[in-house]
């Protein structure tokens, strides 16, 4: 009698961004904007405004765009952010799914490992997947689901088959597509998954 092979049945595949969905990267920013350069920048209502508005301020575009680059990268910023309030409760609850973090921090390695350290100093995991591409991430490793913030990679995201749960940003308020889901907090994220598993 021939043996059967069982295959294990994979676990679908949920992405979280981490800045701005993990880690609570833009009241850190604007703190250090507002401490190197002078800028107080509230009400941001476009992703992306507090660089140009700094290069407004400072009437420097590339010095400005450099700057804000080499701060979120840089490896004492990233490991000086507090995780978004719930993201540690929802991640540990999501037990019927893969986690991963997909960032798009620059792939050095002094950046990518202060990301790890992060991830593993509040529990999150220990490894991150770094590209500017996540609609090519997403395929690749077929995500089912994507958190995210930014409005351009969801709808970039969406338009490669992934589901986007958007977290409600003021910045990404006109963000629609037919495969992007606007969700007000990462509490939403369960019952969210639940429904669609």
């Amino acid at each position: 009698m021939r043996s059967r092979q069982i295959k294990e049945k994979r676990l679908p595949i949920i992405g979280f961004d981490l800045n701005g969905v993990l880690a609570d990267a833009d009241s850190k920013l604007f703190a250090l904007i507002k401490q190197e350069f002078g800028l107080n920048i509230t009400n941001i209502t476009k992703y992306g405004e507090a660089g140009h508005r700094l290069a407004e301020y400072i009437n420097n575009n590339a010095r400005a765009h450099a700057w804000i680059r080499n701060t979120v990268n840089d490896p004492e910023f990233i490991l000086s952010l507090e995780p978004i309030p719930n993201a540690v409760e929802v991640w540990n609850s999501l037990k019927d799914v893969e986690r991963r973090v997909v960032s798009g921090h620059e792939n050095k390695r002094e950046t990518i490992l202060a990301t790890e350290r992060w991830l593993e100093n509040h529990k999150f995991t220990n490894k991150a997947d770094f590209t500017k591409y996540k609609d090519a991430w997403c395929h690749q490793v077929q995500a089912k689901w994507l958190v995210e913030d930014s409005p351009l990679h969801a709808i970039e995201c969406s338009e490669a088959g992934t589901t986007v749960l958007l977290l409600d940003k003021i910045y990404n308020k006109s963000c629609e597509g037919n495969d992007i889901i606007r969700i007000s907090s990462l509490l939403d994220i369960p019952a969210l998954i639940k429904e669609s598993m």
